[in-house]
């Protein structure tokens, strides 16, 4: 497992927003998956497409999970999904905003999901995990391949049950918490 510190997510967010944008694509909608999406990737992309003036989009994260902790996967669940679908129209262009994509199968699920009511869906994400994608999907916008699983720094369920000394490593208030979660 690697772990990606919040400035090196932050950076590679901005990294992400400069292809979109250079890409022509202005969504109408931008949709970041819970949680990796909503943390400070799809703030910050919303954030950034304002600040370049464009700021006449609907946002509206959804939550879709697919595991219960590293390598241990569930049928692909959604929540907040359906209020999404039921606001879109066949003229939107999304935008779904997600931290990785591991295997793959949430991403081919909320793309047949959202691509039912209108065709110009894109998908962004920081890290691809390409090496166990084994379908025909690419996102349309990536910062960089990885070949083992992340650990972001929102990530704190994972650590407490795998590795409750990386917490306590972070340092200051986190080696308290550590303690608490050793609990």
């Amino acid at each position: 497992m690697q772990e990606v510190s919040l400035k090196k997510v932050y950076d590679d967010t901005a990294r992400l927003f400069i292809q979109i944008y250079r890409s022509g694509f202005i969504p109408n909608v931008i949709a970041p998956v819970y949680r990796g999406g909503c943390s400070i990737i799809g703030p910050t992309i919303i954030e950034l497409f304002e600040a370049t003036g464009n700021n006449n989009f609907y946002h509206a994260p959804f939550k879709a999970s697919s595991y219960q902790r590293p390598g241990e996967r569930k049928g692909v669940k959604f929540e907040g999904l359906g209020v999404l679908k039921e606001r879109l129209n066949l003229e939107d262009k999304v935008l779904i905003v997600e931290d990785i994509i591991d295997e793959g199968k949430t991403f081919e699920k909320i793309m047949q999901e959202l691509k039912l009511v209108t065709p110009n869906v894109r998908f962004a994400v920081l890290y691809w995990r390409k090496d166990k994608h084994d379908g025909n999907l690419i996102p349309d916008y990536y910062v960089e391949e990885v070949s083992e699983w992340i650990n972001f720094p929102h990530e704190v369920s994972d650590l407490a049950r795998e590795n409750i000394e990386s917490i306590r490593n972070r340092g200051g208030p986190w080696i308290e918490i550590a303690d608490i979660l050793k609990k």
